[in-house]
């Protein structure tokens, strides 16, 4: 999983140059610092639950990352991930047939944003950890077989997209 955030945060610097500090682009990485051991296990115990493997991979890469497109969800850092029903109860109690997955999932990445990156702990219906995607504009969820399949995807969205259109102009950039 780094080297696919690796090669991601070399291709979201050379689409959005403006948008990354100088530091950012010295490092050549857009991802925060990685999450602690520590911190990593107060968030489970707070949220009464053990992330899957990848997902703690992640956190130990990047704890948080930004948003790498138009549709992806940024990453949130591990100490501000939280139930999807506390931070959104009224989208839980909106998509009724979706209620028992919705009211034990897990927001990840998207807080504030057009859609949600959800983790579904294992439950009687499911012995895995489910990975969505989430928005309204989205029929339904879209399913993540993990961490590093949806994230393979947005890698290679990002390549398609420098191939036909090279970096983005930030609006500003004609004054």
């Amino acid at each position: 999983m780094e080297i696919i955030l690796r090669r991601l945060s070399e291709l979201m610097l050379r689409l959005e140059p403006t948008r990354f500090t100088e530091h950012q682009h010295a490092r050549r990485w857009v991802g925060d610092f990685p999450a602690t051991g520590g911190e990593i296990v107060e968030a489970e115990e707070q949220l009464g639950v053990r992330f899957p493997a990848d997902y703690r991979e992640l956190l130990s890469i990047s704890n948080g990352f930004p948003v790498p497109s138009g549709v992806d969800p940024g990453f949130l850092p591990v100490g501000a991930v939280n139930l999807l029903i506390e931070e959104d109860p009224y989208l839980v109690e909106s998509y009724d047939s979706l209620g028992s997955e919705l009211k034990t999932a897990l927001l990840i990445g998207g807080k504030n944003e057009e859609q949600y990156f959800l983790l579904l702990p294992p439950n009687d219906d499911y012995e895995e950890w489910g990975y969505w995607k989430f928005a309204n504009w989205i029929p339904g969820e879209h399913a993540f077989e993990d961490l590093t399949t949806y994230w393979h995807g947005v890698l290679q969205s990002l390549e398609k997209e420098l191939e036909s259109e090279g970096p983005r102009r930030d609006s500003w950039d004609w004054l």
